[in-house]
C-alpha cells in the first residue's frame, strides 16, 4: 500500500488490486488504507485468488489503458499465462530467493519484462537458474518506512489507548510468522531476560503459519502474563504498537540471512518509529555505517547476544533511544518510500523505453 502511493506521488495513476478487495465494478476501486489490514489472510485459499486476479485483470484492461503491471511474485502457472497474453510491461517483484523453489517460478520470470529482487546475493541466485533471465534482472529496494503513518510518539500515551502496563519494559516483535522468523532464539533470549527483569513483557504482533505452533511453546509464559499475542491489527494501528515498545526485535534465520542483511520491513518500521531495534544479521556480509551505529545488531541463533542486548537497552535507556534517533534520521533521508520508488521507476522507464511501450500511448498507469 505504501509503495502504490509512492508511485502516485510521483505522478502515476495506480490501482492497487488486493485478493481480498476483488474489482468487479466497470471502473477500477480505489482500496482503502483504512480497510487493509496488516498481513490479512485471503479467504477461499489459492485458486480463489487466481480467479479474482484473472477477473480484476480483465476489468483494469477494459476499462483502462495501462503501461505496467507490477505483482509480487506468485507460484501460479496460471498467473504466469495470464501476465505473458497481458499488453502492459510486466513487472515481477521477488521477495526472498525461497521463491525459486515453485515449480512454476520459471515461467513467471520468463513472462517478465522486469524482475526486481532486493539484493546482489538473490540477484545471482537468479541469474544461475537460466541465461535469459539475467539482463531482466535488476536490484532495488522492496523494504523502505512510510514515514508519514510511521513516527515516533510518546510512549505512555500509546499505552494508554492500547491497554497494556505502563510499568513495563515492552518487546515488540511484528511478524507474519514464517519459516524463516527464528523464534526459537527470541524466546529462549526472552526465558533468559524475564529470570533477571521482572517487569519484562514480550509483545508479538501478526499472524501467519506459525502463529498456532508459537503460541503453544510460550503456553507457560502466556499463562503468567509475561507475552502477549495479539494477532492481526489494523494497519493504522500497528505505529501506536510499535510506539509504546521499549524495544523492537527482528531476527531471521542463519539460512535466510544468506540472502543479505537488513531487508525485514518491520525493522523499517520499527525504526521510522524512533524504537531501539534488535536485528539478526550475517557479519560476514556487508553492514552500512547506519546501521552499526543505530542498531543493536546480534548474530543469528545466538539467544545470550539477544539477552545482552535487551539488557543492554534497559540498562541505558537514554543511550538506547540516542542510536534509535540516529538511525531513523538515516531511514527518513534514504529509505521513504518515496525514495525508493523513484528507483523503481528509473528501472522501469528503463525497461518502457527499450520494449518502445511508451511511443504514442500518452500516460497510462500502473496496475
Amino acid at each position: 500500500m505504501c509503495a502504490c502511493e509512492a508511485f502516485a506521488e510521483h505522478g502515476n495513476d495506480v490501482i492497487l488490486l488486493h485478493p481480498g478487495h476483488p474489482i468487479h465494478t466497470e471502473e477500477p476501486l480505489p482500496i482503502l488504507a483504512e480497510r487493509t489490514c496488516w498481513w490479512p489472510r485471503i479467504r477461499g485459499g489459492f485458486r480463489v485468488f487466481e480467479r479474482t486476479f484473472a477477473r480484476s485483470l480483465a476489468n483494469i484492461e477494459r476499462c483502462c489503458e495501462v503501461d505496467v503491471i507490477y505483482l509480487r511474485v506468485s507460484p501460479s502457472r496460471f498467473v504466469a499465462k495470464r501476465l505473458r497474453d497481458a499488453a502492459a510491461v510486466k513487472v515481477v517483484e521477488v521477495n526472498g530467493a525461497e521463491v525459486f523453489r515453485s515449480p512454476n517460478f520459471i515461467g513467471l520470470a520468463e513472462s517478465a519484462d522486469l524482475i526486481l529482487v532486493d539484493s546482489d546475493a538473490v540477484k545471482e541466485m537468479l541469474a544461475s537458474l537460466g541465461a535469459t533471465l539475467r539482463n531482466k534482472i535488476a536490484v532495488h529496494f522492496n523494504s523502505a518506512a512510510d514515514t508519514r503513518r510511521f513516527y515516533p510518539k510518546e510512549t505512555a500515551h500509546c499505552r494508554r489507548l492500547l491497554q497494556l502496563p505502563q510499568n513495563a519494559f515492552l518487546i515488540a516483535n511484528v511478524s507474519t510468522f514464517q519459516p524463516h522468523h527464528d523464534f526459537s532464539t527470541l524466546i529462549r533470549a526472552f526465558r533468559k531476560v524475564a529470570s533477571v527483569l521482572p517487569n519484562a513483557h514480550l509483545m508479538f504482533l501478526g499472524h501467519g503459519p506459525r502463529y498456532e505452533e508459537v503460541r503453544l511453546e510460550i503456553a507457560d509464559l502466556r499463562e503468567q502474563g509475561r507475552v502477549s499475542m495479539h494477532g492481526s491489527v489494523p494497519i493504522l494501528a500497528l505505529p501506536t504498537y510499535i510506539c509504546a515498545a521499549d524495544v523492537c526485535i527482528n531476527l531471521f534465520t542463519p539460512a535466510k540471512l544468506v540472502e543479505g542483511n537488513l531487508k525485514a520491513q518491520k525493522l523499517y518500521d520499527y525504526l521510522a518509529c524512533g524504537r531501539p531495534a534488535i536485528e539478526a544479521v550475517d557479519f560476514q556480509c556487508e553492514l552500512p555505517t547506519w546501521a552499526r551505529e543505530g542498531l543493536f545488531l546480534v548474530p543469528a541463533a545466538s539467544a545470550d547476544e539477544v539477552a545482552k542486548a535487551i539488557h543492554a537497552i534497559a540498562a541505558d535507556q537514554e543511550e538506547a533511544s540516542a542510536r534509535a534517533r540516529r538511525a531513523r534520521d538515516w531511514v527518513v533521508r534514504n529509505r521513504s518510500w518515496y525514495e525508493v520508488t523513484e528507483i523503481t521507476l528509473e528501472h522501469i522507464r528503463r525497461v518502457m523505453g527499450h520494449n518502445e511501450h511508451v511511443d504514442g500511448r500518452g500516460k497510462g498507469g500502473f496496475a
